[in-house]
């Protein structure tokens, strides 16, 4: 178990490809041309719940894992995260990953023109 959080391009897309996977081998390819930014935390971290919360989703936050939801998080959201990240009393190893992956979402969105970025919480 684990929190698996996955900003991604086009939720059609994702989702037809994982329901109708037959071919493991192609993963790493869908990932890397359907993905904006991965985040992996084990179930018992202690900076996951509030990094949920930093995002506005913890309503998708199951405990030991998010609940299986896809959310569109707003770019502002997004930059308000950042903020929340770089105050928190996080280490620097969390306080980079949590920024990275939010850099990540920043940086589609601008460069892609969108409002915001589609998050699945697993």
């Amino acid at each position: 178990m684990g929190h698996d959080i996955t900003a991604i391009k086009d939720y059609t897309e994702y989702q037809k490809f994982w329901k109708n996977i037959t071919d493991f081998d192609k993963t790493k390819a869908f990932r890397k041309k359907s993905e904006v930014a991965y985040l992996r935390r084990s179930m018992n971290s202690d900076t996951i719940h509030e990094f949920y919360k930093f995002l506005y989703c913890g309503c998708v936050d199951a405990g030991v894992s998010g609940n299986g939801s896809f959310v569109i998080v707003d770019i502002d959201e997004i930059k308000r995260a950042k903020e929340k990240v770089k105050h928190s009393g996080f280490d620097k190893e969390d306080k980079k990953d949590y920024t990275d992956f939010l850099n990540n979402c920043i940086h589609y969105c601008k460069s892609q023109d969108k409002e915001g970025v589609i998050i699945y919480f697993g």
